[in-house]
């Protein structure tokens, strides 16, 4: 999966009980030390159902491809 800023994508997510959420992702953090894609963290917002809300998270790139494959 490639993740660039911008992008609008549907993706299931840790917390969301295997449903895909409709994900915009805001900002790519690189960890300095790791420069594999891995290492990437992704700032997204998503919007909750349930709440009425944007939720915001931040999860590292490996967890997103694991829930994602």
């Amino acid at each position: 999966m490639i993740l660039n800023v911008g992008d609008c994508v549907e993706m299931k997510l840790p917390n969301s009980r295997g449903m895909k959420v409709s994900c915009h992702v805001l900002a790519i953090v690189k960890d300095p030390d790791d420069t594999s894609e891995e290492g990437n963290m992704i700032v997204f917002r998503y919007w909750g159902n349930n709440k009425k809300r944007w939720f915001w998270e931040v999860q590292p790139y490996w967890v997103l491809e694991m829930y994602n494959k």
